[in-house]
């Protein structure tokens, strides 16, 4: 059975100017894959990613959420559908791993125990000790942590 597709991408374009950042592309990212982006500063991996959901917008071609077209979804609607990790400034300093992990959802009025469930198996997805790394703040995190 093929696997559906959690986002797509069909000859999305994006310029800044004179600057075309993402020029043409598709791609399709199935549900439960993972995915790098790879490349230089400048290449697009930003644009790319703030076009899914829809910090900006494409100049043309198609992006699908779920099967949806983005354009056709109230953006803050869509936001909240997908998780998105700023590359600075992103955690909420005075808040612990757990609590910055269980943000969204708490903000959401999800269950405490799902929401706990939830944060210990993202804990596990990206290979932190829960019992370790939950209930730091920030600051005791690495870069790479």
């Amino acid at each position: 059975m093929p696997s559906k597709l959690a986002i797509s991408y069909h000859r999305v374009t994006k310029s800044f100017g004179s600057l075309r950042a993402v020029d043409d592309v598709s791609l399709d990212i199935a549900e439960g894959e993972f995915l790098a982006v790879v490349g230089g500063s400048g290449s697009g991996k930003t644009t790319l990613l703030r076009l899914a959901n829809r910090l900006i917008e494409a100049d043309s071609g198609t992006i699908t959420v779920e099967g949806e077209n983005v354009r056709d979804v109230d953006p803050v609607a869509l936001r909240r559908r997908i998780g998105y990790v700023f590359q600075a400034g992103g955690l909420f300093p005075h808040l612990s791993v757990a609590d910055n992990i269980g943000i969204t959802p708490t903000l959401l009025g999800a269950p405490a125990a799902d929401i706990a469930t939830r944060v210990d198996e993202l804990l596990e997805l990206v290979q932190l000790d829960r019992d370790a790394h939950r209930d730091r703040l920030p600051e005791a995190l690495s870069g790479g942590q």
